[in-house]
């Protein structure tokens, strides 16, 4: 499913493409970003990040990953928004489970006290939580959730003679 989403990202992110596209449904997230913000900074703090989506509440703990335990090229850029840099580690990979489910997997990042990443279920679910950066600089909500039951993929077009 990560290549699945992955190129779905690469869909989402193409300049002047509708949010709703590829997305039935998806729910805007406003959780306060200035304590996460201020307790990311240091590297051994559990982050704790709660908000209400999909009809439940969703109590997410969050360890840093140390810089030895990278999974990324030490070249590595990072686009957000229109910003692009050079992937540094106090940009803040975290991994995690949802507190109320000890089999769930949380990955992702936080910049600027928000988090953008992948939350797996145990009982099979999966949520992407993305920055509304990357969509409407003046959107009323941070980022937004969807479940990867919302999202509509183009037919595929084949090459090959059938």
């Amino acid at each position: 499913s990560w290549f699945v989403s992955s190129q779905l990202s690469l869909y989402f992110f193409l300049p002047g493409e509708s949010l709703n596209k590829f997305l039935k449904h998806f729910e805007p997230l406003n959780y306060k970003t200035t304590e996460i913000n201020r307790v990311s900074r240091f590297a051994n703090h559990r982050i704790h990040l709660n908000f209400q989506a999909y009809g439940r509440e969703f109590k997410i703990l969050l360890d840093r990953i140390p810089e030895k335990d990278s999974i990324f090229s030490k070249n590595a850029t990072v686009e957000y928004g229109n910003e692009t840099s050079k992937l540094e580690w106090k940009l803040n990979i975290y991994s995690g489970i949802v507190e109320e489910d000890g089999r769930s997997h949380v990955f992702g990042s936080i910049h600027r006290g928000i988090f953008e990443g992948m939350i797996s279920l145990s009982n099979g679910e999966e949520y992407w939580v993305e920055s509304s950066l990357h969509y409407n600089a003046t959107s009323p909500f941070h980022s937004f959730i969807y479940s990867t039951h919302d999202i509509e993929m183009p037919p595929r077009v084949s090459k090959r003679p059938r």
